[in-house]
């Protein structure tokens, strides 16, 4: 598996986190990512449509139901480390508010020409590629 680093402003610090498959999603281009997740078809991912598809994919994640997620509900989407990174409060699970928190860093990161979307090229950055992860 592909380490990546993730440096955040947060309070755990520069992070190294794995995906759990890349590129983008396991067998899914970052084109294909974003035609699943593009509401408005314009070609790229705005904040939106990305905490949208950030909502939908950790309910599909929530098998048991409590509204959190443990990390055997994130098999294969976060490594042990990302998971402390969304976890900040170290209780064991991530709320969806420490999820979307997380999907608000990976956004801010991935977008680097700063116009508030995500191209296919920025996706398919390493930033991206975690990104895709936690909506796809």
């Amino acid at each position: 598996m592909r380490f990546i680093q993730l440096a955040m402003a947060c309070s755990v610090g520069a992070v190294v986190i794995a995906p759990a498959a890349t590129p983008a999603v396991a067998g899914h281009s970052a084109k294909h990512v974003i035609a699943a997740v593009d509401r408005d078809n314009d070609g790229s991912l705005d904040r939106g449509e990305v905490y949208r598809a950030a909502i939908a994919k950790f309910k599909r994640l929530n098998t048991d139901k409590d509204r959190t997620l443990e990390p055997g509900e994130l098999s294969g989407v976060l490594s042990a480390r990302a998971f402390a990174a969304a976890n900040p409060d170290k209780d064991g699970s991530i709320s969806l508010g420490e999820y979307l928190h997380f999907t608000k860093k990976l956004f801010k990161a991935t977008n680097t020409d700063k116009d508030h979307t995500i191209e296919a090229d920025e996706l398919n950055s390493q930033f991206g590629e975690v990104l895709s992860s936690v909506i796809k």
